[in-house]
């Protein structure tokens, strides 16, 4: 807990999500109608190979400003940790430990460094998904923005730890409707894999798996739809350790509604195997997160339709070869729509796995819960923000040391801003913030993840009050 802050926080600009059915932007359970969107900066339409230039040496906006921990005034040097709060110190806890609520430089933990909107004009809706960074600090974000024509083609932008974009490209798909990036994960040489769905020419949907390198050149792309499928859809995507790619999802069918699906492919863009899974319903059942661990298995989060339970958690983990080991479903105590979203892994094979949880009292409990290999629940973790309103978990990422740390959206007032959540590996939580909007909202984290050195980057939306929705990047204190 922190004590004795001067924090003052920093007003926002972003926005929230578009529709689209069983896909990430519409896993809240309340409705949202998209406006008709505009131009303006951001939005890069077009060929999907083609790349803007920007200077990276624009680090971009800083929020926050840390003092000198000299005292100019002729008092001597402040003294950080020993719980005194002097005029140079945002916050002292008595303490030199980093990422408790204030770090060891008397600067909060979960600061805002800098942060961005990325709005494509009034009445535009544009969203961030998904970021992942290298070990340095540089990251990639990935979603969607408005275009002049209309429907909205992915966006993916790569960044310098200050805010500086180096480029960004666009994607749009042959059939000229909405193509959605929603997953992004890194390379170990920095090449990014970018998955999500494009609109085909025969207008359905494709799932779309592309690979970039760290200068935003094509290396390859790949566009599927399975076979006896009406649409395919990527949610999320993760590198193994021997550098091959598995994307999760759904497939679109006749017989059983929406299927989980996870593809395997090459570094080089081939595929090596295709599975699916369908929940015992018949009804729809979706992946939206994965990752590896360390001995090659995969952890799936998603739902599963179950009768008279509504939707429900659902975890499954995989072999390197795509045989189902386990899975474990978990119905809420209402019986209502429950969702798991994001998971990480640790070096011990555990999971850690976020989403949230439907209530009759409550709208929505963020929801984080531990399993080991062996599918055994460790701890779990229900914030219904500090109203008591309702929260949402969308993204979960370790920091280097184990912390995990966790966003989504928590209501406040009636509006929802963005949450930043931070936990120890065993479920303590050492700090929690909600970041608001500037207007009515929703505001929504959809991606968090932290570099090297443990700075936080979190990419979502923001409700400035300039239009609909922008697209919002930013980097927080660890």
């Amino acid at each position: 807990m922190r004590r004795r802050s001067l924090r003052s926080l920093v007003s926002i600009s972003l926005a929230a999500c578009a529709a689209g059915e069983g896909t990430r932007d519409t896993v809240e359970t309340e409705t949202e109608t998209e406006a008709s969107v505009g131009s303006g900066p951001g939005t890069e339409a077009g060929d999907a190979t083609a790349a803007s230039t920007f200077d990276a040496s624009d680090d971009g906006p800083v929020s926050t400003t840390v003092p000198s921990a000299d005292d100019d005034d002729g008092g001597g040097p402040a003294v950080c940790g020993d719980g005194e709060l002097t005029i140079n110190e945002l916050c002292d806890d008595g303490n030199t430990d980093d990422s408790d609520g204030c770090n060891a430089d008397c600067t909060p933990s979960g600061a805002i460094v800098w942060q961005q909107s990325i709005g494509s004009g009034v009445l535009a809706v544009d969203e961030g998904f998904d970021v992942a960074t290298d070990d340095d600090g540089n990251f990639t974000v990935v979603g969607y923005a408005a275009t002049v024509a209309g429907p909205v083609d992915g966006w993916i932008r790569r960044y310098s730890p200050m805010g500086g974009a180096y480029w960004t490209l666009a994607h749009a798909g042959a059939g000229g409707g909405n193509d959605h990036m929603f997953g992004v994960a890194l390379a170990e040489d920095g090449a990014a894999y970018i998955a999500g769905y494009e609109s085909a020419a025969d207008l359905t949907n494709n799932g779309v798996l592309r690979k970039v390198d760290t200068f935003g050149a094509d290396l390859w792309v790949s566009s599927f739809d399975a076979p006896g499928a009406t649409g395919t859809v990527v949610q999320s995507v993760t590198v193994d350790g021997e550098g091959s790619v598995v994307v999760v999802g759904y497939n679109d069918t006749v017989a059983d509604g929406l299927d989980v699906m996870l593809r395997k492919y090459t570094a080089e863009g081939m595929p090596v195997w295709t599975r699916g899974y369908a929940g015992a319903a018949g009804a729809n059942d979706i992946a939206y997160g994965v990752a590896t661990t360390d001995a090659g298995s995969l952890y799936v989060v998603g739902y599963e339709s179950v009768a008279a339970e509504g939707t429900n958690m659902w975890l499954g983990k995989y072999d390197t070869d795509g045989n189902l080991l386990w899975s474990r479903s978990y119905n809420g105590v209402a019986s209502l729509d429950d969702y798991l979203v994001g998971v990480v892994t640790d070096d011990d094979d555990n999971a850690y796995v976020c989403g949230y949880e439907s209530s009759v009292n409550y709208p929505w409990h963020a929801f984080v819960r531990q399993y080991d290999e062996d599918g055994n629940i460790v701890w779990t973790d229900e914030f219904l923000g500090d109203t008591e309103e309702g929260a949402h978990c969308f993204g979960i990422a370790r920091a280097p040391g184990g912390d995990l740390v966790i966003t989504g959206g928590v209501m406040n007032a009636m509006i929802r801003d963005i949450m930043v959540r931070r936990y120890t590996n065993t479920g303590t939580v050492r700090w929690s913030e909600h970041i608001p909007g500037g207007a009515m909202g929703p505001d929504y984290g959809r991606s968090v993840t932290a570099d090297g050195a443990g700075a936080i980057y979190i990419a979502g939306s923001i409700d400035t009050g300039a239009d609909v929705r922008d697209i919002w990047v930013a980097r927080l204190s660890r």
